[in-house]
C-alpha cells in the first residue's frame, strides 16, 4: 500500500469516527440500535415444534410453513436442527429388482 492510500484511509476513518460523535456524542454503538433477534423466542421455537409434529419433520415444514409462521425458513431450519436437537430425513424408496436383475447380480457377484 501507498503512503497516500494509507492516508486516505486513515482520513476516512477519522471523517467516520468524528461524524459518529457529532451524531450520537458518544463513540460506542448506540443502545437498541442493533438488528432486532426476533426469531429466538420460545414462543417461536414452541411454533415450530407444532409445524414438526404436524408435518413429522418433512422438509416442507421450512419453506411451506415460513408464511404461516412469519419466522425465515433459514431459522426454521437452525431450531429443528439445534433447540429441538431434531434432523430431517427423507425416505428413500429401496431399488425394485427384477427375477432377471436378480440373476444377473448373482452371476456378477460370483
Amino acid at each position: 500500500m501507498e503512503v497516500s492510500q494509507r492516508i486516505s484511509a486513515v482520513c476516512r476513518k477519522t471523517d467516520y469516527l468524528l461524524s459518529k460523535i457529532d451524531k450520537y456524542k458518544m463513540t460506542e454503538r448506540v443502545p437498541g440500535s442493533g438488528r432486532l433477534r426476533t426469531a429466538s423466542t420460545s414462543d417461536n421455537v414452541t411454533a415450530v415444534e407444532k409445524l414438526v409434529q404436524e408435518d413429522n419433520c418433512r422438509h416442507t415444514v421450512q419453506f411451506v410453513r415460513q408464511q404461516e409462521t412469519s419466522i425465515h425458513h433459514s431459522s426454521i431450519h437452525r431450531k429443528i436442527r439445534k433447540d429441538l436437537a431434531l434432523k430431517c430425513n427423507t425416505k428413500k424408496q429401496a431399488q425394485g429388482l427384477t427375477d432377471a436383475n436378480k440373476k444377473a447380480r448373482l452371476v456378477h457377484a460370483w
